[in-house]
This record gives structure tokens, sequence and C-alpha cells, in this order.
């Protein structure tokens, strides 16, 4: 079990990557008791399921290990504390309408946001561009938020900046030592320990990417997936995995840019903004080198990107 993705609970170490195949039929059978299920899938640790309730859909997703419920209970945490302290119509996140356990295994439900995704995963279009200022909003609406979510990830340290560096540091020496060396990582964790200290403890959704995101009527936007949100997360992270993303997976460097010149348009610290980047980088780094097939142009593209700032 690797460092970067153990989650504790109730006092045991779980990982939260391992998946196993359930009996959707199952699945489907046991929720329809209660639910109108009009379609069920496993497309990754989740089943997910469409519902409706009511004449109101919903999501279900049903976590398919119990480190991945564990994570997911972190997104229902989330969810609460986020409709507790937010009055936004504009910024939003699902409500919950239930959740529990199926055969030991927990699961959540949720209101569904009806528009558009903002993103197309490899390339391709997307409404980013039409968005970016409410997304930069949206992330600094997040940190003004006294959210109150406890890190349950197997990191011992109390302190924000110590936090984000020791996890910085889990990814790093996941990566093979061959792949550090050829590609400078070394230097990325230089920047993050070397800047860490500066860094004001603020929430964080954690995982805040176009593909999470979802156009709603109103002109706002929808915020899903909040399994890795917590409070003790330090400023800028949530925009800076938006950007590495941007970057990174989506290959969209245009966009990227775009924001980072609204970000100095606000005056943003750019040396701040830098040390959360370079933790960014180090995980593209991590998650190329874990892919069946690694390919490292992009991490490497990024990583050059973010040393000129």
């Amino acid at each position: 079990m690797m460092q970067a993705f153990k989650i504790k609970k109730n006092g045991r170490i779980l990982d939260y990557l391992k998946t196993e195949i359930i009996d959707l039929d199952k699945i489907r059978a046991h929720f329809s008791k209660k639910f109108e299920v009009k379609d069920i899938r496993q497309p990754g640790r989740h089943i997910i399921a469409n519902i409706i309730k009511g004449g109101k859909k919903y999501i279900l997703k049903l976590a398919s290990t119990e480190g991945i419920g564990a994570r997911t209970e972190s997104e229902a945490l989330w969810n609460k504390e986020f409709n507790k302290y937010s009055k936004s119509d504009i910024f939003r996140v699902p409500k919950n309408l239930d959740e529990g356990y199926y055969q030991g295994l927990y699961f959540l439900i949720i209101e569904k946001f009806n528009g558009p995704h903002l993103s197309t995963l490899r390339g391709g279009n997307n409404i980013v561009d039409e968005y970016i200022e409410k997304i930069i909003d949206f992330s600094e609406h997040i940190q003004t938020l006294p959210l109150n979510i406890p890190v349950n990830d197997a990191i011992e340290e109390s302190d924000a900046g110590k936090w984000f560096v020791a996890k910085s540091k889990s990814w790093y020496v996941n990566i093979d030592s061959d792949v550090v060396n050829k590609y400078n990582v070394d230097r990325l964790l230089q920047i993050v320990e070397a800047g860490a200290s500066k860094l004001a403890e603020k929430p964080r959704h954690g995982d805040f990417t176009p593909w999470h995101m979802i156009a709603l009527e109103n002109g706002g936007i929808g915020l899903i997936d909040g399994e890795h949100a917590h409070s003790q997360g330090i400023e800028y992270y949530d925009i800076a995995y938006f950007i590495q993303r941007l970057f990174a997976v989506i290959d969209r460097r245009d966009q990227a840019e775009k924001i980072l010149d609204e970000l100095k348009k606000r005056k943003y610290g750019m040396a701040k903004l830098k040390t959360v980047l370079a933790s960014r980088a180090i995980g593209g780094f991590n998650d190329e080198f874990m892919a069946p097939v690694p390919n490292y142009e992009k991490a490497q593209e990024f990583s050059e990107f973010i040393r000129a700032l």
C-alpha cells in the first residue's frame, strides 16, 4: 500500500485506490425498493447510478471497497459543510439526500446537477474560457468558508504547511528514482520545501477540475466529487490544481495561461502560487508513473512552465 494513497478510519489504515468488481444486478434490486433506478454502471472505484425519487433526479455513489468508502464519507461531509455555510446560488455543491451502507460498503445519494461539464478530457472543445473568472471566484469562495472537515489521510502532521510538504513527498517517493533523476523532480520538491511555510491555512475542495464542474442554468457552477476536501489545506491549492489539470491532462496550455494572467491581475503572490504548482507538478509525475503506459512529456512541459514563473 503506497503512503500517498492511504486513509485512516477508526484507527485502521486503508487503501483508497483498491477497487473490486460488484454485482450490479443485486445493487439495482436493492435500491429499486426505494428509488427508480434508471441506469447503473461501474466506471471505476464507485458504482454509479442515476435514480429518481418523487420526480427528482439524484446520483447514487456506492464505494466498491472500504477504503474508497472512507474517502467518499469525506465527500458527504464536504457537501454538508459547504451547504451549511455557503449562501451562494452561483457556486453550488450537491446536497445530500441519503447515506448508509450496503453489505458493509458506504453509499452516498446526492442531488444531480443538470448541465454540461466544463471540460472534454484529453483535448477537444470545452467551455472553460467562458467561466475563467467564475472558476477563480469559486476557488476564492471556498477559502472564505469556516469549514470543519478533518484530514483523514495517513499523514501525521497537524500543521497545514508541514502536511502539504509531507503529501508532496509521498508522491515524490513513489516515483522511480530513474524518472526523478531524468526529469529533475527533486528541484520541484526543493521549491515546495522552501516556500511551504509562507502559505496560509485554507480549506480546499482538493479535486478542483473542469470535469468536476457543471455549467448551471443560472450561469453558475456546480462542483461535485469533494472526496479530497478538508479544512487543513493551504491557500491557492484549488486553483493551482485546476491549472495543472488543464495544462497536463486536458492539454490546454492556452487556458492555463489565461487563468495565470487573471491571477496576476488579481495580485496573487506568484512565489506562493509557484510553490503550490510545484507540488502539483510532482503529483503529475506520480500520476504518469502509475499509468499503464507512462508518458512524461506533459509532466515535464508543465514543470518547465512553472520553473519559469
